[in-house]
């Protein structure tokens, strides 16, 4: 594989792709960016506004199949719907 692009990594410890694979989420603890990879330079499509609930760290996203929603998952426990 030829390396194509490196996305700075400050702050992001999570990956999850789209079903379809032409969209990333990445995520750090207290947010989280949609990205196109469908073109030769990925495109940041969409950015969460940051989580400010104390004790609610984000550790966990996933995209539904259909590709139309976000889910994440909090050290609370409380799953979040985007």
């Amino acid at each position: 594989p030829v390396l194509r692009t490196t996305l700075d990594g400050k702050g992001w410890e999570r990956v999850a792709f789209f079903p379809k694979g032409d969209r990333v989420i990445r995520a750090g603890e207290t947010r989280f960016e949609v990205w196109s990879v469908a073109g030769a330079v990925p495109k940041k499509l969409a950015s969460s506004p940051q989580f400010v609930m104390t004790g609610s760290n984000l550790i966990s996203i996933l995209a539904a199949a259909d590709g139309r929603t976000i889910f994440t998952g909090h050290s609370n426990g409380m799953v979040q719907f985007w």
